[in-house]
């Protein structure tokens, strides 16, 4: 009963400031801006005023795999950031506020605090994920060829890992920093070391978590799902419990 009246206002708070649904369409917007801009590329150069005289630009031709990555793509940088500016504030506003003090005077676990706001983020990031992929998945359709819908609802599964651990990660930080803009430096500060491991270490961490969209990738291609896929969502997940319970561990511990 804890745990479920602080999810019931913990939604109630997404309904109120509307994120959950201004989230969903700026996530679809960023999926299907880059298939779509490409289709049309030639007619917005045109539009443009064209190529110099003599000039010849071949524009490749994309697949219906290719159009899908790209969306998934936009999301893992515009999209992730999004979501941790939704993020930021869940629990260093309150304290802020001074909400977080008035929650260790009433008889409320930390592990249902800390996994409230988890889990309603997680249900906002989940809608917006389905909403984005599933106009990518129409437009690609429409514009580029016929991609299964069950591979989108593979893709949405896998990638729902990875939100999961962002989320994850600014919990953690939320737990012991009192300011949402240093909770949102730090978790994007993380998020952007890992990106610079998996640029120069990748080829040899191949369950790091990051490897989750390249995983993807060859999914897409191969019309299978790797082994290399499920160990990094097996890491991913374990990852996640680690900082759920050391945001709890802290929570319970930290002084308002």
């Amino acid at each position: 009963m804890q745990w479920t009246t602080l999810m019931k206002k913990e939604m109630l708070q997404f309904w109120r400031n509307k994120q959950i649904i201004w989230v969903p369409l700026v996530m679809a917007i960023l999926a299907v801006m880059d298939p779509i801009t490409y289709y049309f590329l030639p007619e917005i150069l045109e539009l443009s005023g064209g190529l110099p005289e003599g000039a010849v630009f071949e524009i490749p031709e994309l697949t219906a795999n290719d159009s899908f990555l790209l969306g998934v793509e936009s999301l893992n940088f515009m999209g992730v950031m999004l979501l941790l500016l939704i993020s930021m504030g869940a629990i260093a506003a309150e304290r802020k506020s001074g909400v977080a003090e008035m929650m260790y005077t009433k008889p409320i676990h930390p592990f249902s605090y800390m996994m409230s706001k988890w889990l309603a983020l997680l249900i906002v990031a989940a809608v917006a994920l389905f909403t984005a992929l599933a106009f990518n998945w129409y437009y690609t359709n429409v514009l580029y060829g016929e991609l299964a819908f069950f591979v989108m609802l593979k893709t949405f599964g896998f990638y729902m890992v990875w939100l999961m651990f962002i989320v994850a990660v600014a919990i953690f930080f939320n737990a012991f920093l009192s300011k949402p803009g240093l909770v949102f430096a730090s978790a994007a500060g993380v998020i952007f070391v890992m990106n610079l491991i998996d640029t120069f270490l990748g080829h040899k961490l191949s369950y790091f978590p990051n490897r989750l969209t390249s995983h993807l990738e060859e999914m897409l291609y191969s019309q299978k799902v790797p082994g290399e896929l499920y160990m990094t969502a097996g890491v991913i997940l374990i990852t996640v419990c680690v900082l759920l319970g050391g945001s709890t561990v802290i929570f319970k511990n930290k002084k308002i």
